[in-house]
């Protein structure tokens, strides 16, 4: 495993893998060598390979939140219901990661946009520079139709000169957008 590491470290990808591999030879069941080997495989496009690795490091309950979050990440454009199920997982095995957090508001965002804003909320409230989720959250509002509260989250965007601009004027342009479709103007 060491050995992977550094090869891994050295850019020689192929050369870890095959030491990965050659460490599943004497413990298939190891959750930290599927768990690299899961990832070193998705990095070389082997997703079939590396989704089953990431579910034997699913086992292990130290690697089992990387585990989720990857597969879930590898599973989500043919399977959202599973990649969901993935990422709650995640969450569970690791409540303060705001990736995974984020990640689920991000898959639930279509499906369910009241539990995304279950979840994006708090996860704002503890890091508000969190502006992808911020930006989310936005949206969220608007597809439960709460323009004021999407009102005011693009206005507090646009008008936050720590934004960068790209952001500001999106921010700015669903203002405009809310405004174009009925909504009460912007303060």
């Amino acid at each position: 495993v060491n050995a992977s590491v550094t090869a891994a470290q050295l850019g020689q990808l192929p050369r870890s893998v095959e030491y990965l591999r050659q460490a599943t030879r004497f413990e298939p069941e190891h959750p930290a060598v599927n768990l690299n080997l899961g990832l070193g495989l998705a990095e070389t496009g082997d997703l079939p390979g590396a989704a089953k690795h990431l579910r034997r490091a699913l086992k292990g309950p130290g690697t089992r939140s990387q585990a989720a979050y990857n597969l879930a990440v590898l599973t989500a454009a043919q399977d959202p219901d599973e990649a969901i199920r993935l990422c709650r997982l995640a969450v569970e095995n690791a409540p303060g990661n705001a990736t995974y957090t984020y990640t689920l508001a991000f898959y639930l965002a279509g499906r369910s946009p009241d539990e995304a804003i279950a979840i994006l909320e708090p996860l704002i409230a503890g890091q508000p520079t969190r502006i992808d989720a911020r930006l989310l959250l936005g949206r969220c509002y608007r597809a439960t139709g709460q323009e004021d509260r999407a009102r005011a989250l693009y206005a507090t965007l646009r008008d936050d000169p720590s934004v960068p601009p790209n952001v500001r004027q999106l921010a700015n342009r669903q203002l405009r957008e809310m405004e174009a479709k009925g909504a009460q103007p912007n303060p």
